[in-house]
């Protein structure tokens, strides 16, 4: 659409030159002399025109094929650069595209909620665990899931650690729920004591590939901040540098 509408505004003006370099020319000029007795009988100012500039023609037909090559080359460089710039253009309108199709049609795997568990262990002394409740929420399966976490007890919780792996899952469609537990070696009856020591944390990743083959990860933490009739309650660390999704 553009193309056509530059070559116009170029083509248009050097024709215009050309006709007003054709009238000036000795061999126009005697064209008109020759011929002038033909214009005062019947006044044919067009066809008189187009017969002089064809004598100017014909006169310098070798300088004129050089300035016409010249100028086809002209236009041909126009249009691959009008071309190039076209295709640049629409690249990267497929790519905005393509990149906004991916943005919205992804998986995305949140944390929905988590629940103190109970898990039994040797001579009946039940250890701390969690059940935690995902979901892909995004529109599209994630696929090579791995869920790692972990249960402590400490002060200072470093950012950037690989947990235990937990589970490993092919793919999660859209929609769907996935469950799992974090278990440990933390007899629940130490609640109380460990509380008044350091703060117990459940922590982890669950980790997933989109449909580009793209790495996704999401990261929880959580807490225990007291003790309740069924032993205690995680809420969340509200930490960012642990609760993530990306």
């Amino acid at each position: 659409m553009k193309i056509p509408i530059i070559v116009a505004a170029i083509l248009a003006p050097v024709l215009a030159v050309f006709a007003l370099i054709g009238t000036l020319s000795p061999s126009y000029q005697k064209c008109v002399v020759d011929h002038l007795h033909e214009t005062v009988a019947s006044s044919p100012h067009i066809p008189l025109l187009l017969l002089c500039e064809g004598a100017f023609i014909d006169e310098n037909n070798g300088t004129l094929t050089a300035l016409a090559t010249i100028a086809i080359a002209g236009f041909t460089l126009t249009l691959w650069l009008a071309t190039t710039e076209q295709g640049r253009l629409t690249r990267e309108t497929l790519k905005l595209a393509r990149d906004e199709f991916n943005a919205s049609h992804r998986p995305k795997i949140i944390i929905h909620s988590i629940e103190f568990r109970r898990i039994p262990g040797e001579e009946e002394i039940d250890r701390i665990g969690a059940s935690i409740l995902c979901f892909n929420t995004g529109n599209a399966a994630a696929e090579d899931v791995q869920v790692r976490g972990d249960i402590l007890v400490t002060d200072s919780l470093s950012i950037d650690v690989q947990r235990p792996l937990l589970n490993t899952i092919a793919e999660i469609p859209s929609g769907i729920k996935l469950r799992f537990e974090v278990t440990s070696e933390r007899p629940v009856r130490e609640l109380p004591h460990l509380l008044k020591q350091a703060t117990p944390y459940c922590i982890g990743t669950v980790a997933y590939l989109d449909q580009n083959h793209m790495r996704r990860e999401t990261g929880f933490c959580f807490i225990i901040k007291e003790i309740t009739a069924h032993g205690a309650c995680w809420v969340s660390a509200e930490s960012p540098e642990h609760e993530y999704a990306y």
